[in-house]
């Protein structure tokens, strides 16, 4: 049988969404610990810088570096370590949840070069049957965070001294990395906290987060 039917016109009509460096690229969203969870808005900018601080200090060479990523991808480290391999031309090895002997089995497997992990995940891990044999000769750098630590500081290799005279150096979140301004600053006079005195952290870095979802904020200069 034939058809009356009508093909659709061929004139599609084209919508453009022209995006900049301060539009929101990624939504996460806060545990809650102290509230309602609050939607984190990222923007272009955020996630280009954020990437590039990340392979910079973790020295990820491109196609050279495999990178393997056992981190929720709804959380900032997850979603970052997946991005960032990507971009920089890289492998990616993901696992779709931790599990200790498959991490240290993957690492042999695919001759993994990079890594980031929380601290609970590297002790499981130590806890593993035989990890002492276990072959890590490819790995270059184990990163970790997620505790005292974040992207606005990083405690180099050298500063891993366990035994020497900088082991107290392991009890700091480390050195302010490249673009981060950092002050500790004492509340009642709005002035830097004197060393040794508790204060609040103030950090300003193009690669913070640009707010709260619906939530305004007001400057302090």
């Amino acid at each position: 049988m034939g058809s009356n039917l009508e093909l659709p016109s061929q004139k599609v009509r084209k919508m453009q969404y022209p995006s900049g460096s301060d539009n929101t690229a990624l939504q996460l969203f806060s545990s809650g610990t102290t509230g309602l969870p609050k939607g984190i808005e990222l923007t272009h900018a955020n996630l280009s810088l954020m990437n590039e601080l990340y392979a910079e200090n973790t020295g990820f060479d491109g196609e050279r570096s495999v990178f393997f990523n056992a981190l929720p991808v709804f959380h900032n480290a997850g979603i970052n370590s997946a991005f960032m391999p990507l971009i920089e031309g890289g492998r990616n090895v993901l696992l779709p949840g931790f599990d200790p002997a498959r991490i240290i089995a993957a690492i042999a497997e695919h001759r993994v070069s990079h890594t980031f992990l929380v601290p609970a995940m590297m002790l499981f891990m130590l806890q593993v049957p035989g990890v002492e044999h276990a072959y890590f000769s490819s790995l270059k750098l184990m990163a970790y965070g997620g505790s005292p630590a974040g992207t606005l500081t990083t405690l180099s290799p050298e500063d891993h001294d366990a035994g020497g005279p900088r082991a107290y150096l392991l009890r700091s979140a480390g050195k302010r990395i490249r673009g981060v301004d950092l002050r500790i600053v004492d509340l009642g006079t709005l002035q830097d906290a004197k060393e040794g005195e508790v204060g609040e952290i103030w950090v300003r870095a193009l690669h913070n987060m640009k707010g709260y979802w619906r939530i305004l904020k007001k400057s302090v200069c």
